[in-house]
């Protein structure tokens, strides 16, 4: 698959100043991560969109992501679109590839529905604690680099982006 959507070093580089002290590597050969373009690639077919990814530290706890999140707010006040990809459930590990029926896990649909529920509260603390929630929040995200730290990251950012929206009227 290709989605040669041109990037923006400007924005990358505004990314990187706005994370300081972190230290924020710029990388133009690397290409697109499946989690980008696999959404970007319906919502701008045509490519035509600067993209400029930002990756996971995989060594990170959920509350650094999030971190990371309140200082990407002032660029959606700039105008620019934020997006996080990823399916809040995502355990490949349990999935039986072709031997299961096509009805989701228990657990992942009470997890889900949780989550769904915590966010529509605008309480997403509990979310970046995931692993407090029990069974069915490990079982949904058995390891937090792939998908929780990435979405509470950028449900954060849209949390905070909607609360200041809200608050100036």
């Amino acid at each position: 698959m290709k989605y040669p959507a041109p990037g923006d070093p400007e924005l990358a580089r505004r990314v990187k100043k706005l994370l300081a002290p972190l230290s924020v590597e710029l990388e133009e050969n690397w290409g697109l991560d499946q989690g980008t373009w696999s959404v970007l690639r319906h919502v701008y077919p045509q490519a035509d969109v600067p993209v400029v990814q930002l990756s996971i530290d995989e060594n990170q706890p959920s509350s650094f992501h999030c971190e990371i999140g309140k200082r990407l707010v002032p660029l959606r006040e700039e105008g620019v679109l934020i997006v996080g990809s990823g399916n809040l459930v995502h355990n490949l590990h349990a999935h039986a590839w072709g031997k299961h029926t096509v009805q989701p896990y228990d657990w992942a649909v009470r997890f889900e529905r949780n989550a769904k529920e915590l966010l529509l509260a605008a309480n997403d603390r509990p979310l970046v604690n995931y692993e407090s929630l029990g069974r069915d929040a490990l079982l949904s995200i058995p390891t937090p680099d792939h998908c929780c730290r990435s979405c509470m990251s950028w449900v954060h950012v849209l949390a905070e982006s909607a609360s200041s929206s809200r608050s100036k009227g």
